[in-house]
C-alpha cells in the first residue's frame, strides 16, 4: 500500500541511526520505531530529524490519537532517547557536574531576567514550565548570542527547561500531586490548571496535547535559530562609511500618507511581533491555519494590540519609530517597508522578497543563502546583518539604519539583479544631492 525503501536498511545501532536519514513519511515512522527501541545514544540523530521534518510532518495522525501529529511523535521519541542519555550519566561524578551546570544555568537565567520564581526547578508545575518558556520566547530576540560561550549558556538553560518537559511529557502523574505542588516548607501551594493536563483515569493525569505542542514548538525554534547563527562566519571588520540614511528615509516618508502602505505595514508588523511557538499553539487549538493577527490576539493582551494598531494606522513617523515590543524595533520594519516601496517605484522589484530573508524562513533557503552572488539583508535575533559571499557583515546596533547603507555599497559594485543603483548610491552616501521630483503614478502592489 505504501512504498518504502527503509525495510532494506533497518537500523540496529546508534551509528546506523545517525547514518540513515528517512526521507518519506513511511520510512520516518519505521525509523522512529527502531530508534525508540535502541534509545541509548540516538538523541542527536532524532534532534536532527526533528529540525529537518518539523514543518513537513506537522499533520494530524488519524485513529485513536486525537490532536496528535507526526511531528509530536518525533518529539516524544527525542524525549525518550534523552531519558536514556540522562540515565547513562547517572554516576556520582556525572550527577554532580549536571547539578552544577543546572545551577549555573538558573543563575544565568536570573541575571538575564528569565527566571520566573526563586523555587528550585524540581518543584515547578507544568504551568511554571510553560510560563518560563513564554518568558524566554518573549525575550528571545534580546539575547546576545554572537560568541560560542554565549550560545553555550543559552543551551544550558534550554537543557534545564526541556529536562522538565521530558519529565512531564513522558510519564503519568498522580492527580493530587499534579494539581497541587508544594512551593515552600510551609503549607502554601500552587495550582496547575486543567488546561495543561488531561485526565487519564480517576487518579492519574497526562500532559494535554496543546501543552506538548507548546514545548515542542519552542524547542524547535530556539534550537533552529541558535544553529542559524553559526551557519555563516563573520567577515573581517571594516569601517562603516559615512552615510545619510536618515535623509533618504525622510524623503520616503511620503508613503505614510497612503492607506495601502499603512495596511501592509500592519500586516508585516504582526508577523514580526509573533513569538516563536505561538502560531503552532493557536493553530493546534483551533485545528485550522491562523493569521499572525489572530495568533497575537489570542496570545497577547487585547488592549496592547489595539494600541499598536492605532499607532500603526494613524500615528506619525516618530510615534511608530518609538515603539518596541521585546526585541522587535518598529522603526526597522517601517524602514524596510519604505525601502520596499522605493524599489517598487523605481525598479519594479520587491526588495523584501528579493533581498531580505527573515529569521524564521532561513531554514528553507540555507543553500541559496550560502551561494547567493548578491548581498542580502538577513534578520538575526532581532537585528540585521548583511550576508555576502558566504560571510556576514555585522553592526553594533543591528539596525537597518546601518545594514541598508552597507547593502547599497555592496550591491552598487555588482549591480544586483541588473539594478542601476547609481542614483540610490548618491542619495545614501553623497553629502549633497540635487533636488529630485517625487515619483508619481506608481505605487507598490
Amino acid at each position: 500500500m505504501y512504498s518504502s525503501t527503509y525495510l532494506t536498511v533497518r537500523v540496529h545501532t546508534k551509528e546506523e541511526a545517525e547514518a540513515v536519514f528517512p526521507s518519506e513519511t513511511v520510512d520516518l515512522m519505521m525509523w522512529l520505531i527502531d530508534v525508540y527501541d535502541i534509545q541509548t545514544g540516538c538523541a542527536p540523530a532524532v534532534h536532527e530529524v526533528l529540525l529537518a521534518k518539523y514543518h513537513t510532518e506537522a499533520e494530524r495522525v488519524p485513529g485513536i490519537l486525537p490532536k496528535w501529529t507526526r511531528t509530536m511523535m518525533i518529539w516524544v521519541t527525542l524525549l525518550h532517547c534523552s531519558v536514556a542519555a540522562a540515565s547513562a550519566a547517572a554516576s556520582a561524578a556525572a550527577s554532580a557536574a549536571a547539578s552544577a551546570a543546572a545551577s549555573a544555568a538558573l543563575e544565568w537565567a536570573a541575571k538575564h531576567n528569565f527566571r520566573i520564581n526563586a523555587e528550585a526547578c524540581e518543584k515547578w508545575t507544568v504551568d511554571d514550565l510553560l510560563l518560563a518558556l513564554d518568558a524566554l520566547a518573549q525575550r528571545w530576540h534580546q539575547l546576545s548570542v554572537n560568541t560560542e560561550l554565549e550560545r553555550h549558556a543559552v543551551r544550558q538553560y534550554l537543557e534545564v527547561l526541556f529536562g522538565l518537559a521530558r519529565k512531564w511529557t513522558m510519564h503519568r502523574h498522580p492527580r493530587l500531586t499534579s494539581m497541587i505542588g508544594e512551593t515552600s516548607e510551609t503549607s502554601e501551594t500552587s495550582m496547575t490548571s486543567m488546561t495543561s493536563m488531561t485526565i487519564s483515569d480517576a487518579d492519574w493525569l497526562v500532559l494535554a496535547p496543546t501543552s506538548v505542542v507548546a514545548m515542542m514548538s519552542r524547542y524547535y525554534w530556539f534550537h533552529q535559530t541558535l544553529a542559524q547563527v553559526a551557519w555563516f562566519p563573520a567577515a573581517a571588520a571594516a569601517a562603516t562609511p559615512v552615510h545619510y540614511f536618515d535623509r533618504f528615509v525622510q524623503r520616503e516618508q511620503r508613503h505614510l500618507k497612503i492607506r495601502k502602505f499603512r495596511d501592509e505595514l500592519c500586516k508585516c508588523m504582526w508577523e514580526r511581533m509573533l513569538l516563536y511557538g505561538d502560531r503552532e499553539i493557536v493553530e493546534h487549538r483551533q485545528g485550522d491555519p491562523a493569521s499572525a493577527y489572530t495568533c497575537l490576539y489570542k496570545r497577547h493582551p487585547v488592549c496592547l494590540m489595539q494600541t499598536y494598531q492605532q499607532v500603526l494606522s494613524y500615528g506619525t513617523y516618530e510615534e511608530i519609530c518609538a515603539l518596541r515590543v521585546g526585541g522587535v524595533r518598529f522603526e526597522d520594519i517601517l524602514w524596510l517597508k519604505l525601502i520596499q516601496y522605493h524599489f517598487v517605484n523605481n525598479f519594479h522589484l520587491d526588495f523584501l522578497e528579493v533581498f531580505v530573508c527573515w529569521e524564521e524562513k532561513q531554514h528553507k533557503h540555507r543553500q541559496a543563502l550560502a551561494t547567493s552572488t548578491v548581498p542580502l539583508i538577513v534578520q538575526r535575533f532581532g537585528g540585521f546583518v548583511v550576508l555576502h559571499g558566504g560571510r556576514t557583515r555585522e553592526f553594533p546596533s543591528g539596525s537597518v539604519r546601518d545594514a541598508f547603507p552597507c547593502w547599497v555599497a555592496l550591491a552598487h559594485e555588482g549591480k544586483a539583479h541588473g539594478c542601476e543603483l547609481d542614483m540610490l548610491y548618491q542619495q545614501v552616501f553623497s553629502k549633497e544631492v540635487a533636488h529630485m521630483a517625487d515619483d508619481i503614478g506608481i505605487v507598490a502592489s
